[in-house]
């Protein structure tokens, strides 16, 4: 029966462990899937962008008629920008066709050498008839071919990671059926076994009774008084109890037996005096020769019909291996169920950590998860310190900790205090009582006593941050729970580092490298949430485009680097004339747009005459050679209204405005309708 249990335990957890890595596998896949899907779609969505960019420099040279060294490398430049996201597409797939995509590139390109050929040779005339002709419809051609392979290319992200929520979630419900049915039937084969002993021992006791009064058997005979005085033990009790039967007869079973078992010795006697006839059982420990204790079964029975006997009759078996065995299973018993509780809360974080869609949100989760799975008794205080250079910032923490305690964390250093240490060595940490921990150097009032454990969160050799909880004082943790905590460490670490890429990636797709301020694309999103948010509650608000004056002269006086920075410092004054609420925009160029959310027209006016005093007011120093050099800039305001049916048309409304500045003089601001 044991090889049978222990065979049929095998198999269901191998099946189990079958069951979670191809549950894991499928998750993976689909997540995978999801991912390429969003991939392709911010590849897509730059490449329009640089394409766009490409065309605005080809018309912008034949605007101004001149074709500059500058201009060649930007377009060579964007052109292997073009290339290389080309590069990452794949080459055929739902809603992309690489190669189409090429050869629209390809004319593109030709169209606009073309114009800079007809430029160079000072054919401006033919350069303006190419671009009508050729340059404008082979970019419209080439737009509606990014933009259609955008859009199928979103929808399908769209469709994968609704797919791959519905199929992690159809995987995981299946994969927690199928464990509770084979720990179903690891149940029933445990119940089985135990039904299986517990007759096996019943046919055992029958037979003893058979044999009660049968010396030297394997089991001991003994006739006890009610008293629980021994007056017959047969021979095999030297074998059996390790003592001969002449130290045992005229005794007290009393003190034989463990002190502690007398009472439940007393008890037994008592049953089978009350009840003669009846069978009763008990176990207890008894003394032997080595000053040791042997646990025996004894079987009783009080045979009053018997003249010869007159007493308990009571087959006593020495069960000591018994006992140990059951201990052992005891222990195997636990032993599974910590194993199984770890690997939930390796899967549980693991889950929490893929569905986390910010940083703040996967910290807070994690540590919510590791409290209530119970690891560490459901611990309920706890943190993230995120390492930050030579410092560690509280970013998160359960169990609402004191003013005071904030207080002390607030300039904390790698190698300061227990999760310093953890984060300068990334070794876990275990700390018994603070109170006794020389390590534990920060301290601050009302500071309670508690034990710690730190986990270092690490991402390769690299660590993180350090993830703590407070134990009970004089807690300790077994070496398998701190493999555990570590694997969740590394779990955590990685999570953190995938949450970074993607917050950095989320963050450069709607932001200018240059100034840092929003992009077109992000200016898209804030218009379209401000227009709907005015239709609906009938609010109003405001826009303002604006133009450095005279930039292409600023460029060709100090370069092309110092025009570069000075776009930087201009959009770092136009930040500072404005609120929190309100969104700056690089619009191309020298142009910047700012909206501002429920703005009046005379708002947005006097918000645009304090940043054309502040470009007008600021000197800017490119270098120590050369004196500051001061530039001017043309504002125009427009405002949403009942005639505005969208987004474009209050941009073009912004733009006359801020054209209507420049024709009369430059470093003004106009209103809509100027």
């Amino acid at each position: 029966m044991n090889t049978k249990f222990r065979t049929r335990t095998f198999w269901i957890l191998a099946s189990a462990l079958c069951i979670a890595i191809a549950a894991a596998a499928t998750i993976a896949v689909l997540r995978w899937q999801a991912e390429d899907a969003r991939k392709n779609q911010l590849t897509l969505s730059l490449l329009r962008i640089e394409v766009h960019h490409s065309e605005y420099l080809a018309w912008r040279v034949v605007t101004e008629t001149t074709v500059t060294a500058t201009d060649s490398e930007e377009l060579s430049g964007g052109r292997r920008e073009i290339a290389r996201l080309l590069a990452q597409l794949p080459k055929s797939g739902p809603g992309i066709d690489r190669q189409r995509l090429t050869e629209l590139i390809w004319q593109h390109n030709t169209a606009i050498d073309e114009e800079f050929a007809l430029m160079a040779a000072g054919r401006v005339a033919d350069a303006v008839g190419q671009r009508k002709a050729e340059t404008t419809r082979a970019f419209e051609v080439l737009d509606e071919a990014v933009t259609e392979a955008g859009r199928t290319t979103s929808a399908l992200a769209e469709r994968s990671i609704r797919t791959a929520d519905l199929g992690s979630a159809l995987v995981a419900i299946l994969a927690i059926v199928l464990l509770a049915e084979l720990l179903r039937q690891f149940d029933k084969t445990r119940r089985s076994m135990e039904r299986a002993e517990a007759e096996r021992a019943a046919i055992e006791i029958s037979e003893e009774r058979f044999r009660s009064l049968v010396q030297n058997s394997s089991d001991v005979t003994m006739v006890l008084r009610p008293n629980g005085r021994i007056e017959y033990v047969s021979p095999s009790a030297v074998h059996v109890l390790g003592l001969p039967s002449a130290d045992l007869a005229e005794r007290l079973v009393f003190e034989l037996a463990h002190p502690e078992d007398a009472e439940q010795i007393a008890a037994w006697l008592a049953e089978c005096s009350d009840a003669p006839g009846d069978t009763q059982l008990t176990e207890f420990r008894f003394r032997d020769d080595g000053a040791g204790w042997r646990y025996v079964e004894a079987v009783g029975k009080y045979q009053l019909e018997e003249a010869p006997v007159e007493g308990i009759v009571a087959n006593v078996r020495n069960i000591t291996e018994r006992k140990r065995s059951e201990a052992e299973l005891a222990a195997q018993h636990a032993e599974l169920r910590a194993r199984n509780a770890e690997l939930t809360a390796l899967q549980e974080v693991s889950e929490v950590a893929s569905h986390s869609t910010s940083m703040d949100e996967l910290l807070k989760q994690v540590l919510v998860k590791i409290a209530e799975i119970g690891m560490l008794g459901r611990c309920r205080v706890g943190g993230v310190l995120m390492v930050e250079g030579e410092r560690l910032r509280l970013a998160s923490y359960v169990g609402s900790p004191s003013s005071e305690f904030l207080r002390a964390h607030e300039n904390l250093h790698i190698g300061e205090c227990l999760c310093g240490v953890v984060a300068q060595t990334g070794k876990i940490l275990i700390s018994t009582n603070c109170n006794n921990d020389g390590r534990h150097t920060i301290r601050y009032s009302g500071m309670p006593s508690h034990g710690h454990v730190i986990v270092p969160l690490r991402v390769m050799d690299r660590v993180v941050g350090v993830i703590y909880f407070y134990l009970p004082a004089d807690t300790e943790i077994d070496e398998r729970m701190q493999h555990t905590l570590l694997a969740i460490g590394e779990q955590v670490g990685t999570a953190i580092e995938n949450m970074r890429l993607y917050e950095r990636t989320k963050e450069l797709s709607l932001h200018d490298p240059l100034t840092g301020l929003a992009n077109r694309r992000l200016m898209q999103i804030a218009l379209q949430e401000n227009f709907a948010r005015a239709r609906r509650l009938g609010r109003q608000f405001s826009i303002i485009m604006m133009d450095l004056d005279f930039f292409k002269n600023y460029n060709d006086r100090y370069g092309h680097g110092a025009g570069d920075m000075l776009l930087a410092e201009i959009a770092k004054l136009v930040l500072r004339e404005v609120r929190e609420i309100d969104l700056v925009v690089r619009f191309g160029g020298e142009e910047f747009v700012v909206i501002l959310p429920e703005a009046k027209v005379s708002d947005a006016v006097e918000v645009a005459e304090r940043i054309r005093n502040r470009v007008v007011a600021a000197d800017f120093f490119h270098a120590e050679d050369l004196p500051p050099s001061h530039i001017t800039i043309s504002l125009g305001v427009a405002s949403y209204g009942e005639g505005v049916s969208n987004e474009e048309e209050l941009i073009a409304m912004a733009d006359q405005a801020m054209y209507a500045a420049k024709r009369f003089g430059r470093n003004r601001v106009e209103v809509y309708p100027a």
